[in-house]
């Protein structure tokens, strides 16, 4: 018999392959790449060698199917009078017109943004939640201007009577389609 294959017509070998991946691809997505697996028997073709695939997570970006959820935090100046901020995205960065009057919670969608779909190359909109930064410490200058202010509102801390307004999360749900 032989040396190398002890008389079974296969012996182990190590290939280096080339893998394709393709945009868009989410955990779990599997590759099949034809006759690369195991050797068949008595002469057959090679088996499939399939690889599994594990999507690292960003360190901004959240995904849901092919849409990409971004929580941007602005502080109270930017919330109330609007501004405009460069944020990432998964090509570059775009320029995000943030409105005044603008509350924590409130949802920006940018069109076309997302993540490709593997089988039509449709992307998904990359969605951006906002969170206004309140100050832990301020300073006696920045206490004398926010009172200033705050004198200025003619709304005082009351409770809030309920509208049957979807609340935040709901919201969310509804946008992500959960």
């Amino acid at each position: 018999p032989c040396t190398q294959c002890n008389g079974i017509g296969q012996h182990n070998a190590t290939k280096t392959l080339s893998v394709s991946i393709p945009a868009g691809v989410d955990n779990e997505t599997q590759i099949r790449l034809s006759g690369e697996g195991g050797p068949g028997q008595l002469g057959q073709h090679n088996g499939d060698l399939y690889v599994a695939l594990t999507v690292e997570q960003h360190k901004f970006f959240q995904r849901r199917n092919n849409d990409i959820i971004l929580e941007l935090e602005i502080n109270i100046s930017e919330a109330a009078l609007g501004t405009t901020v460069m944020i990432p995205t998964i090509d570059d960065k775009q320029e995000l017109r943030i409105p005044s009057g603008t509350q924590p919670g409130d949802i920006l969608r940018l069109r076309g943004l997302g993540v490709p779909n593997v089988r039509n190359g449709k992307r998904g909109d990359q969605i951006v939640v906002t969170t206004v930064a309140i100050p832990k410490q301020t300073t006696s200058e920045q206490q004398r201007l926010l009172s200033e202010l705050g004198n200025t509102f003619q709304h005082r801390a009351k409770p809030k009577e309920q509208t049957g307004d979807k609340g935040f999360f709901e919201q969310v749900r509804q946008i992500l389609g959960m």
